[in-house]
């Protein structure tokens, strides 16, 4: 299960026109920690908001900003290819991950939904924070990698998945997810900071 911890404030929705849009021509690069203090490090939105780079608000510095775009979806930030390339080399030589990040979100009505998700493609594993996010600051999240973190098959209510079972998706990982969207009402807005693939 994800533990969390409470972290800095400010206003979330601070100065909106000093962004820089997420799209850049990075080549792939292999990255295990993503601080976001120049640039956005290659993470996307998956859909059903738009992403920014903001040069302030992180904890400290920068970070990464999702705004929702009305489309009455969950949203989820996107990792790069390089983080996933990682991942996928990691998970050959043994041992025992975890995936650490700071997020806010405007709004936590909803706790029905997956909160990280991962593809490849024998299997979707996804599993539940225990503790939402809010707007009254950054909480630090760190799931690991194994049984114990209660990551499922294919949705929060599917077959626990085994140590085992994870390392194998990891292997082949296609795709990384962690939500930002806690309620579907539109213009809602998530900050992502300090996400970091690390030993357990």
């Amino acid at each position: 299960m994800f533990t969390a911890c409470e972290k800095s404030t400010g206003d979330i929705t601070a100065n909106r026109n000093s962004v820089s849009s997420n799209e850049n021509t990075e080549a792939v690069t292999v990255n295990k920690a993503f601080t976001f203090d120049v640039n956005a490090q290659g993470w996307k939105i998956d859909s059903g908001a738009t992403l920014a780079f903001v040069p302030f608000g992180g904890t400290p510095g920068g970070c990464i900003r999702g705004t929702d775009n009305g489309a009455a979806t969950y949203w989820y930030f996107k990792a790069p290819a390089g983080l996933l390339k990682l991942i996928r080399s990691q998970n050959t030589t043994g041992g025992n991950f975890r995936l650490d990040f700071d997020l806010r979100a405007q709004s936590s009505n909803n706790t029905n939904q997956p909160d990280v998700i991962i593809v490849s493609p024998t299997a979707t594993l996804v599993v539940a924070i225990a503790d939402e996010p809010n707007d009254a600051g950054y909480k630090h999240f760190s799931v690991p990698f194994i049984h114990a973190g209660g990551w499922k098959f294919t949705t929060l209510n599917g077959t626990p998945a085994t140590t085992g079972q994870i390392k194998k998706a990891l292997h082949t990982i296609t795709k990384l997810l962690i939500r930002g969207e806690f309620d579907v009402a539109a213009g809602n807005i998530a900050l992502l900071d300090n996400v970091t693939f690390a030993t357990l």
